[in-house]
């Protein structure tokens, strides 16, 4: 049996819930905002400032009715994140703000459509002017610090460090933060093809106590499949001969074969090396794919009916220095500039195509290994704690930075959207209902610089001033406590941060206001909005 909950009851319950998840993450925002600390079951607690690990922490509220309106917030702050790696705690504010706004709308007597039509004109011309006032950051390296030295709230030792490994690996580099063993943070910049594999056995390294190998002119053989008979690759060893290197890169291995490879190899006959192929499914093919473009070696495979076994000297890749440890293989080839450059351009086509993050993702990974731009994080602190709060930052910052280069920024501070709002143009008359949709939206911009501002413990009277003093490139550093030239003094937001948290805030603000009827299960006993009418049929 369901429960029925209508029309401003329905609403009231879900604000209430959309609530607890807005003032949880606007606490973290702007330079002087807090961190938030996690509860975690088991685990040490997270005590982080990184909004959408806030928004997605309070995922199951007793009430349903108030968990329904937590998590509509939430799949904006998420969408939000997920399309520019940032803005969560901007996208926030501006839902609950919007939200706010159109339900004291409602309450008035304004017609829903008109009210939802006059709310996504507005923003459509506040991201119109948004876009018109952008700068491009791609040839000025001290916009790119300052992107990253605020998005990693305001660590300049981590905007600096996370700028220069941005230039080194260039626009389509890829940038993976990992954990470090240390309390040190470090960066590691890969030069050539480097992928997480190792050798099938120990006895293969040059150097077995280090677990190291470090090989100069080696041969390929490039595998998809399984090799099971030595027959198979008898006659790349002896294409190689006895003093040159032979890399085997396959999917899998026969034990039998790999242990006779192994003793074969301590006696000093052959020397090779059997490494398992990267990745795992339609990424290893991929990955198999690069390896064998950049050594100049045919790929075999096994879904082709492709044998090793029928393998020449041209088909045998050729790797200048390969270099393999216990984690990771890496190595540099004389590959054809030219082709791998066609490769990469093809790849970056793909990018601009698609807009799943994880292909993505792999599509950046991709580019950054033919070109040479790889470049791995190691976030190091003194506790568990300090770690994952610090990397949620540079995360943060990487993602803000990576965004800002591609489309430009826009003044920070919640500036850009306050100046944005005061050029709407709306042209003839429009209804009651649309002017007071275009309205709230134009009021709710202000509330990103208003929590801004909250947070650095302004009273209500010093915001409404500040808000009304600020006006082109002049707006408020909280960090000074003065007003000051936005982009002279680097307070930058990355356009299209601001622009998808604003975009989103509309569409679930918009959804949120339509809802007439909230259905929940009769059988919870959770829910204090429980003294509401059945639902026949239902």
């Amino acid at each position: 049996m369901k429960r029925a909950i209508y029309g401003k009851e329905a609403r009231k319950g879900l604000k209430e819930g959309l609530d607890i998840v807005a003032n949880a993450v606007k606490v973290t925002m702007g330079a002087l905002g807090l961190p938030v600390a996690i509860d975690i079951p088991y685990h040490t607690p997270i005590v982080t400032k990184d909004g959408v690990s806030v928004a997605e922490s309070i995922d199951d509220l007793e009430d349903p009715l108030l968990n329904m309106g937590a998590k509509m917030i939430t799949s904006a702050a998420s969408k939000t994140n997920e399309m520019a790696g940032d803005g969560t705690s901007t996208c926030s504010v501006l839902t609950q703000a919007i939200v706010e706004g159109g339900m004291k709308a409602l309450d008035k007597g304004n017609k829903f459509y008109e009210l939802k039509k006059g709310m996504e004109f507005a923003a459509d011309k506040i991201i119109e002017n948004l876009k018109k006032d952008s700068i491009s950051i791609k040839d000025d390296f001290s916009k790119m610090k300052s992107v990253a030295t605020i998005s990693a709230n305001n660590d300049e030792k981590l905007g600096d460090l996370i700028a220069e490994t941005f230039k080194s690996v260039g626009e389509y580099g890829f940038i993976s933060v990992e954990d470090a063993h240390n309390s040190k943070t470090t960066v590691e910049i890969s030069t050539g093809l480097k992928f997480k594999m190792s050798p099938e056995s120990q006895y293969m390294f040059q150097d077995t106590i280090k677990r190291t190998s470090e090989i100069k002119n080696s041969k390929v053989l490039l595998y998809i499949g399984r090799i099971d008979k030595e027959e198979e690759i008898l006659p790349a060893l002896e294409l190689t001969g006895d003093k040159q290197h032979l890399l085997i890169v396959c999917n899998e291995i026969s034990p039998l074969l790999l242990t006779r490879l192994v003793s074969t190899k301590l006696q000093g006959k052959i020397n090779v090396t059997v490494i398992q192929a990267p990745e795992y499914g339609q990424y290893r093919d991929e990955a198999m794919e690069d390896i064998a473009l950049m050594c100049g070696a045919k790929l075999f495979l096994q879904e082709k009916d492709d044998n090793p076994a029928d393998i020449t000297l041209e088909d045998l890749g050729n790797i200048e220095k390969l270099s393999i440890d216990d984690t990771y293989t890496s190595f540099i080839s004389a590959a054809t500039k030219e082709k791998v450059e066609q490769k990469a351009q093809l790849l970056a086509e793909r990018l601009e195509e698609t807009e799943d993050p994880l292909e993505m993702d792999a599509l950046k990974q991709r580019i950054a290994r033919l070109k040479g731009g790889v470049a791995r994080i190691y976030v190091g602190a003194a506790s568990e704690m300090e770690a994952k709060e610090k990397k949620d930052r540079i995360v943060d910052a990487v993602n803000a930075l990576t965004v800002a280069y591609k489309d430009g920024v826009v003044l920070g501070g919640g500036l850009a959207l306050v100046n944005a709002s005061r050029s709407i143009q709306w042209g003839e008359e429009r209804s009651k209902s649309f002017m007071e949709g275009v309205s709230l939206v134009m009021k709710a911009v202000k509330s990103p610089i208003n929590q801004i501002l909250k947070n650095a413990d302004h009273k209500n009277t010093s915001r409404k001033e500040i808000i009304a003093n600020v006006k082109g490139n002049k707006g408020y550093d909280v960090l000074r406590d003065e007003y000051v030239d936005m982009e002279k003094n680097g307070i930058l937001d990355p356009l299209m941060v601001t622009v998808y948290a604003l975009q989103n805030a509309i569409s679930v603000s918009g959804v949120f206001l339509s809802t007439e009827c909230v259905l929940i299960d009769e059988t919870n006993t959770k829910s204090k909005y429980r003294d509401v009418k059945f639902a026949d049929g239902i």
